[in-house]
């Protein structure tokens, strides 16, 4: 099976980019999903290929613009059942896809 891509977005992709990888491969480890999370900045991942992107509000319109897949709005990047409940059903849609 392939490893799902992950890329989480900010900024300057050294803040709240980390922290939300930092939860995002907690979640994705306690659902059993082979998940390659990454953080990156929002110029850098505006012309990233990647499964899932994760973001803030404030740059979730702008990231979608420039990509075909789906971009997870995040507001509370501390709330770890919120992002599960967020993460995981996003990220099995994506791997039902692929076959």
């Amino acid at each position: 099976m392939r490893r799902l891509e992950v890329i989480c977005v900010c900024g300057f992709g050294l803040g709240t980019s980390l922290i939300l990888k930092m939860q995002l491969d907690d979640v994705f480890k306690e659902a059993g999903i082979d998940a390659e999370v990454t953080a990156f900045d929002i110029t850098g991942a505006a012309g990233m290929d990647a499964d899932l992107f994760f973001t803030s509000a404030e740059f979730h319109d702008q990231l979608q613009a420039g990509t075909s897949s789906p971009v997870i709005e995040v507001h509370d990047f501390l709330d770890k059942q919120t992002l599960r409940d967020l993460a995981v059903p996003a990220a099995k849609k994506v791997m039902e896809q692929w076959q």
